[in-house]
């Protein structure tokens, strides 16, 4: 049983790293995500990093303006925009393809052995989450 519970705690971990770096990329480019559970939750996983790590995200949010900064030079350097709209792009890439594995290896997986398949890592409605957070990213592309 013990073995158990650290398999399922380092799963956990796995999916949460992943998640928190992908979700530090978007608040790079200053397009984060509107308030959630599943937001909500990676902020409060922010209490199990290490501090220099979670004062690093922290740092991030608050201070990156790269979105701004990209609006008010585009004019003047167009492959800004493009360079930026391209960084969000393989965002949403790498969140279709998460969401797809989801749904096939998490989704599928727990339906065959009787489980709910709504609820994943930390309890949240992860295919529900996954897609709004993808489709969210594309939201923040210039144009």
């Amino acid at each position: 049983m013990a073995s158990l519970i650290l398999l399922i705690l380092a799963l956990n971990f796995y999916f949460l790293k992943n998640a928190i770096a992908l979700d530090n990329y978007q608040l790079f480019l200053s397009a984060p995500h509107a308030n959630d559970p599943l937001r909500e939750y990676l902020q409060e996983m922010r209490n199990y990093m290490p501090p220099k790590h979670r004062a690093f995200v922290v740092a991030v949010e608050q201070r990156s303006r790269l979105r701004d900064f990209v609006q008010r030079k585009m004019r003047q350097f167009p492959e800004l925009k493009d360079l930026y709209n391209d960084c969000l792009l393989l965002i949403e890439q790498f969140r279709t393809k998460h969401l797809e594995f989801a749904a096939r290896y998490i989704h599928q997986q727990t339906a065959e052995a009787h489980n709910d398949t709504s609820i994943g890592t930390g309890d949240t409605p992860f295919m529900k989450y996954l897609k709004k957070h993808r489709d969210e990213t594309s939201q923040h592309l210039l144009s």
